[in-house]
């Protein structure tokens, strides 16, 4: 329901998201929450779990993840599940692709750790395509 990451000045509350008309993974309805892929595993679980959210609108306003590109290696994040308990990961790998580029099958295939996958835009802001240049995705593993 909650996800914390300190540095990055994130406490937002997560929905839950799924695939576009298009098949690409969807966002949340606004720049302050961000959302979880419905049809991946609950963060904590075995695999990858998947959470998104936006940078900004493009230029005006800043979005829940405008500070995500200052995350370094070893930062927490911190997840609160539904029934109230949390999830502690520890930034382990973070990543920029262009947007034309995203590796869906790194990000949704995960193994049988738990990993956390964050992903927002990055880079400039390009008009015609209404998106950023980049994606940024960080990867974060459950603390034990």
């Amino acid at each position: 329901t909650h996800l914390s990451v300190p540095r990055a000045g994130v406490e937002a509350e997560i929905v839950t998201i799924g695939i576009t008309d298009t098949g690409n993974l969807d966002v949340p309805p606004n720049l302050v929450q961000v959302g979880w892929y419905q049809f991946g595993p609950t963060p904590g679980a075995p695999g990858n779990a998947v959470i998104d959210g936006h940078v900004g609108d493009g230029g005006r306003l800043p979005g829940v993840f405008n500070k995500l590109h200052l995350l370094k290696l070893g930062d927490d994040i911190v997840i609160t599940l539904a029934d109230g308990t949390t999830q502690h990961f520890t930034v382990s790998q973070t990543e920029v692709y262009d947007y034309t580029k995203f590796p869906a099958e790194s990000v949704f295939l995960g193994t049988a750790q738990p990993v956390l996958k964050i992903i927002t835009c990055h880079g400039q802001f390009v008009p015609r395509a209404n998106t950023y240049s980049q994606r940024l995705i960080v990867t974060a593993v459950l603390k034990q």
